[in-house]
């Protein structure tokens, strides 16, 4: 079986093809990149062999530039390939960036979208279908618990069926992105699902994400590298939070099994106050810190509680979490003590300090 993957040199697009490699499945990642070593994976396959996860052979992961608003592009992509499965992770991915560029935004995940739903309509109506290994296409269309907007407390945890409000260019590119694959569904027959994906968190992750950049604060001030300041937006906000290796899991799931036309969360279905994961890392790292809130790391529309319901999930795919937030915590810590203590005891504050400037809060 043959899956492509949008989006393969993003964080969760790294995983993804280790996934998929570790499942069986022959791999072509594109991006918009020159090129990619499928060897680069191994740093991060040694997190998933730690999950006791399969291990994969580098040589059934290739790769291939290809920006997603590239119609032609995308076109000559899926004819050349014939995959049987695409998981599409190609977006911009940040609401915090969504405000500063929401035309961008628009173009990467609404437009590159379509491109994509075209290209599959084409290759589809054309019957090359037929010639991959399962004889369909399917595909699965990540989008993001943003779409839910702001709830409140009382609504928690939420249902696939609760009604959409999107609050940034982000999310209101999401929500048109799962419109978007339904329309295909019911008007052309695609095979396509959709998710509402919800906080995902990881080693290898940017310290432009909450808990990363949580997590090497707090290894930074444990090595002496950084004073005892940690820098926060609003830590009072609840989160639902997964480790990636439990989402790209349920994403391969969802492909294989999941029902064409449906949306999912993909999600922890646990509430966890940033407060409260920072007060955690301190403890495991063994620190105390001046916690002060930097502005710059405040949104203009801030969603205050957003935890998700995953019985659809479970149900139709048979998938459960292997890390709860303890466990998605611990892992950041010591991903981040680990590179820290082998990397970075000889750097001064100031080396720290001048790249936190740019952390968003959007994880």
């Amino acid at each position: 079986m043959k899956a492509l993957v949008t989006g393969a040199i993003g964080f969760v697009g790294k995983y993804m093809m280790i996934e998929l490699a570790s499942s069986g499945y022959s791999v072509r990642g594109v991006d918009v990149a020159d090129s990619f070593d499928a060897v680069s994976l191994d740093p991060l396959n040694r997190w998933f062999e730690r999950g006791n996860t399969a291990g994969y052979d580098a040589g059934v992961i290739d790769y291939r530039r290809c920006d997603i608003l590239d119609y032609d592009c995308v076109v000559s992509v899926i004819d050349e390939y014939v995959p049987d499965v695409i998981v599409h992770l190609a977006a911009q991915s940040s609401a915090a960036r969504s405000f500063d560029d929401p035309i961008g935004t628009m173009k990467t995940n609404l437009l590159g979208t379509m491109n994509l739903f075209e290209a599959v309509r084409r290759f589809v109506s054309s019957d090359r279908v037929k010639e991959s290994e399962s004889g369909r296409l399917r595909i699965l269309s990540v989008g993001s618990s943003d779409e839910y907007g702001n709830r409140r407390p009382e609504e928690m945890p939420l249902e696939e069926t609760t009604k959409v409000d999107p609050l940034s260019p982000y999310a209101v590119s999401k929500a048109a992105q799962s419109m978007l694959a339904r329309q295909y569904s019911v008007a052309f027959g695609l095979e396509i699902i959709s998710t509402r994906s919800f906080n995902h968190t990881g080693p290898f992750q940017s310290e432009r994400f909450v808990l990363p950049a949580f997590a090497k604060q707090c290894a930074e001030i444990k090595f002496a590298v950084a004073e005892p300041v940690i820098r926060t937006g609003n830590i009072d906000v609840i989160r639902d939070f997964s480790d990636v290796t439990d989402t790209v899991r349920a994403y391969r799931l969802l492909v294989e099994k999941g029902r064409a036309g449906e949306v999912y969360n993909v999600c922890s279905c646990n509430g966890l106050r940033l407060r409260d994961a920072l007060n955690m890392m301190m403890m495991l790292t063994g620190i105390e810190a001046e916690v002060t809130v930097d502005e710059t790391l405040l949104r203009p529309a801030e969603l205050e509680v957003l935890v998700g319901l995953n019985e659809k999930l479970k149900r139709d795919t048979g998938w459960e979490a292997r890390y709860d937030a303890a466990g998605v915590i611990s892992r950041l810590v010591e991903f981040w003590t680990e590179r820290l203590g082998a990397e970075g005891k000889d750097r001064h504050v100031g080396d720290f300090n001048r790249g936190l400037g740019s952390q968003s809060k959007k994880e």
